[in-house]
């Protein structure tokens, strides 16, 4: 009985991380972890640390970090408007 769970456990699993689903599910958790580590890094930094200057400015690192992020969207929407 065991078994023939295990088994059909398996199938799923195998067959949800080879799946678009999943494609699309780990990147949403990834960002999620990456955003809530920044919030936690930032609110550390600013109880713990002190800083010179203003680490809300933006500058040229985050101006490019920007940047890139916008690229892949305005490559499809490149792409779906077949330019």
């Amino acid at each position: 009985m065991f078994l023939g769970y295990f088994v059909v456990f398996n199938f799923v699993y195998i067959e949800f991380l080879d799946s678009f689903l999943w494609q699309i599910v780990w990147p949403f958790f990834a960002n999620l972890y990456g955003v809530q580590q920044l919030v936690w890094a930032r609110k550390y930094v600013r109880d713990h640390v002190t800083i010179e200057g203003d680490e809300n400015q933006l500058n040229f690192g985050q101006l490019l970090a920007l940047f890139l992020l916008v690229l892949p969207l305005l490559a499809s929407v490149e792409a779906y408007y077949g330019r």
